[in-house]
C-alpha cells in the first residue's frame, strides 16, 4: 500500500474518531497541536532508531489526519513535514521507493505551511512562479516550513540519484535545474537563520555543490566551506554532518580512506553526545553502518 493510501485510510478512520469527540472542532485540534509537538520532539530525542521508527510511523499518520481538519494550522503542517522527513531518513536504505513517497508527502505539507504563513509566497505559487524566484520573499518566521519543505524535496532528489558519484551535469540536466531551484531557497534560509536544526542547511548546500560539480559553480571548495562551518558550529557532535560529508563529499573526491575514518568516527560516537539531536545521531549511525557495508558502490575497485 502506498503512503498516500495509508494516509487516506487513516484520515477516514480519523474522521470516524473525531466525529465522535470534540476534536472535530478546529479549537480541539489546535489544542492538541502542542501535545503532538511535544510527542514528536520526544521521539526525536530517542537514541534508538528502531523505537523512533515505530513511534513516528503512528504519529505521522495521526498528524496527517488532523491536518485534514485544520489545513490552515501552519504549526501542525510544519510538524507533519518534519515528521515525514525524519521517517524517510529512517527507512530510505531498506526501502528507497517507499522513502521517496514519504518525502513527497512531507514536501507537500511543508509547501502548504509555507504558503499559508507567507501570503506573498502564496500569491506567487498561485501564479505559477518558480520557488527559486520567490526565495527573497521569505521571512525568518518562514524558516521552519521552508527548511522542512526543502529537506523533503532535497532528500527525495538525492535518493533518486542513489549510488551515483559523478557530478550531475554529466547526464542529469533536469536534476541540476531542480537542485538549483532548491539551492536558491536554501541560500535564503542560510541568510535568515543558518543555525536552524543544528546547521543542517549547510549540509544541503555542501552536498549540492558536490553534486553539481565545478563547471556550474560547485565542486569541492565551496562544499568544503559549507561542511567546515557545520562541523565547527556543532563541535562535531551532529553526526549527520559527518555522514553527508562522507556520502557526498568524500565519495566524489574520491577519498576512501577518509570516508572510512569519518564513518568509523560516527559509529564510535554515542548518539547522546548531543542529546537534543539524539535521534538524528542515531539515524546517522545507522547510515554510517550501511555506507561502510556498501562502500564498493561508491568507490571503484
Amino acid at each position: 500500500m502506498s503512503i498516500h493510501k495509508q494516509v487516506a485510510a487513516l484520515v477516514l478512520a480519523g474522521c470516524c474518531l473525531l466525529t465522535s469527540c470534540s476534536f472535530l472542532e478546529r479549537k480541539g485540534v489546535d489544542t492538541a497541536t502542542p501535545f503532538l509537538e511535544h510527542t514528536v520532539n520526544n521521539l526525536l530525542r530517542l537514541e534508538n532508531a528502531r523505537l523512533a521508527k515505530e513511534g513516528l510511523a503512528g504519529q505521522i499518520l495521526l498528524i496527517s489526519a488532523l491536518c485534514e481538519f485544520t489545513p490552515q494550522n501552519a504549526t501542525l503542517l510544519t510538524l507533519a513535514s518534519q515528521a515525514y522527513a525524519s521517517f524517510g531518513l529512517l527507512v530510505e536504505e531498506e526501502d528507497p521507493g517507499y522513502a521517496e513517497e514519504v518525502y513527497e508527502v512531507g514536501k507537500g505539507y511543508g509547501l502548504q505551511a509555507l504558503a499559508y504563513e507567507n501570503h506573498a509566497f502564496q500569491e506567487g505559487l498561485a501564479r505559477g512562479t518558480k520557488i527559486a524566484y520567490m526565495a527573497d520573499r521569505l521571512k525568518k518566521d518562514d524558516v521552519p516550513a521552508a527548511f522542512w519543505y526543502g529537506m523533503n524535496t532535497g532528500l527525495g532528489l538525492m535518493l533518486a540519484l542513489d549510488n551515483r558519484v559523478v557530478p550531475l551535469e554529466s547526464d542529469h540536466p533536469e536534476k541540476v535545474a531542480q537542485m538549483g531551484d532548491l539551492a536558491e531557497l536554501f541560500k535564503k534560509i542560510l541568510e535568515l537563520d543558518d543555525s536552524y536544526f543544528f546547521y543542517a542547511p549547510r549540509l544541503f548546500q555542501g552536498a549540492y555543490y558536490m553534486l553539481i560539480g565545478p563547471l556550474i559553480g560547485g565542486g569541492s571548495e565551496p562544499a568544503s566551506r559549507e561542511f567546515s562551518i557545520a562541523f565547527k558550529k556543532t563541535e562535531n557532535r551532529f553526526l549527520l554532518t559527518h555522514v553527508f560529508y562522507a556520502r557526498y563529499y568524500l565519495t566524489n573526491l574520491p577519498d576512501k580512506g577518509r570516508f572510512q575514518k569519518t564513518l568509523t568516527y560516527v559509529l564510535n560516537t554515542q548518539a547522546d553526545v548531543m542529546p537534543e539531536a539524539a535521534l538524528a545521531n542515531a539515524i546517522a549511525k545507522e547510515k554510517a553502518r550501511w555506507l561502510l557495508e556498501h562502500q564498493d558502490l561508491f568507490f571503484n575497485p
